[in-house]
């Protein structure tokens, strides 16, 4: 929730985990059988602070793939909500992006993250 990350961050500060301002984002990308489309999704994502594929019983090799990649993996009963649900709870960020296995996202991304977690830190985007 928005106010988890919050609250994250703000306990982060305290903690000298980060200088005030900063954010930490983690990505999760809950998958299933995504080894075609998963190495592109995570080389696309250059500057996250954490990459977590949560997987849901992939038999492709895409557990191997998101570790060779520099992904943490995350085993989880098969099941999109599921997944996203796994993968919130052993996120380490102050903030959360989901995305699907799928998705690639342009240039530019982490910047449009850091410009709306600094204008509207209470806020979650959609």
């Amino acid at each position: 929730s928005p106010l988890r990350a919050v609250l994250r961050a703000r306990r982060r500060e305290r903690l000298g985990l980060n200088p005030a301002g900063a954010m930490s984002l983690s990505v999760v990308i809950p998958a299933l059988n995504a080894a075609a489309h998963l190495p592109a999704c995570i080389a696309a994502l250059t500057g996250a602070d954490e990459i977590l594929v949560v997987d849901g019983g992939s038999i492709d090799g895409t557990p191997d793939i998101a570790a060779s990649l520099g992904a943490r993996l995350v085993e989880s009963s098969r099941g999109r909500g599921l997944q996203l649900a796994a993968g919130a709870a052993a996120a380490r960020g102050d903030w959360l992006l989901f995305l699907h296995s799928d998705t690639v996202l342009g240039a530019g991304w982490l910047a449009a993250a850091r410009r709306h977690v600094a204008e509207r830190r209470d806020q979650a985007a959609v």
